[in-house]
């Protein structure tokens, strides 16, 4: 396997990549040797965000699932950073702006137009067939990119997710996600100081639960929801909310339903733990 770091994205320090490239694929890289007729494009591309509670987290974290997630599918699979909000929120008086939803999708909208025609990923992999998957408020990234929130509520991208790199969505997977922020801080009350500090203080934060948002019109996009019984920061009954939520959505479009995957068992461990278990890789490309 190849691994290509910090390739850049956009301007801003946070504004890297890293590269999983396996070995059956690795010899398309611009910098490698041609390999003539034996040289052939990997089926897709993976996208991995990560989470950390939309103020940590870092792609550097996450080599054993992407390498995972490469040897498995035989695909590449790209890892991004995206700004963070900051741990102590500037005093309102300061004058200093701090960074909020949805600059954290914006910066992955970003990711997605840049690593889908970057020459990196176009010589080794069939760029029109994207897989996202988002961990924690990954998850909630991923489904802000594909849902709408319902009118003149929470904020919508601008600019949002080109028609291109939509179009080439083939599959999501949301893992140990967040997606109802009322119903978590009824559970966890003390999430409140970093949910508070990751979202426009104005309106209710009720407007930015993507269990909420709307399917676009348009072609319907498998799910695959996973939730760990061991998970002790994040509990089930978000997975629920936002499975039946998208069943309803689905519904209501005349979409096949049973895109809409559910797996709230075959994975152990907690929360972080369980991404670098070779058990939730192979959860993530059934999907595929």
């Amino acid at each position: 396997m190849e691994i290509l770091r910090d390739l850049e994205y956009g301007e801003d320090p946070l504004h890297k990549w890293d590269l999983y490239v396996p070995e059956s694929t690795a010899a398309s890289l611009p910098q490698s040797e041609p390999i003539g007729e034996t040289e052939r494009k990997a089926a897709g591309l993976i996208i991995f965000i990560h989470g950390g509670a939309w103020r940590s987290g870092d792609k550097s974290e996450h080599t054993v699932l992407a390498s995972h997630l490469s040897s498995l599918s035989k695909m590449p699979v790209a890892v991004p950073n995206y700004r963070l909000s900051p741990r102590q929120p500037p005093p309102p008086d300061s004058g200093i702006a701090t960074l909020r939803h949805p600059t954290h999708t914006q910066d992955i909208v970003l990711a997605l137009e840049t690593i889908k025609v970057s020459q990196q990923t176009i010589s080794v992999a069939d760029t029109s067939r994207l897989f996202l998957v988002g961990h924690s408020c990954g998850a909630h990234m991923i489904a802000s990119l594909v849902l709408d929130p319902p009118g003149g509520e929470g904020t919508q991208l601008d600019p949002p997710l080109s028609l291109d790199v939509y179009q080439s969505i083939k599959g999501l997977v949301a893992a140990e996600g967040i997606y109802d922020l009322m119903l978590l801080l009824k559970t966890f009350p003390d999430y409140r100081d970093f949910v508070e500090g990751a979202f426009p203080t104005t309106g209710s934060l009720e407007e930015y639960s993507v269990s909420r948002y709307l399917c676009r019109s348009g072609t319907a996009i498998p799910w695959l929801l996973i939730q760990s019984p061991g998970d002790t920061l994040i509990d089930t009954p978000q997975a629920e909310a936002m499975y039946q939520h998208l069943r309803l959505e689905y519904e209501r479009n005349g979409w096949d339903t049973n895109l809409i995957r559910r797996d709230f068992e075959s994975v152990k461990g907690d929360h972080d733990e369980l991404l670098s278990t070779l058990d939730f890789a192979k959860l993530v490309v059934s999907i595929l």
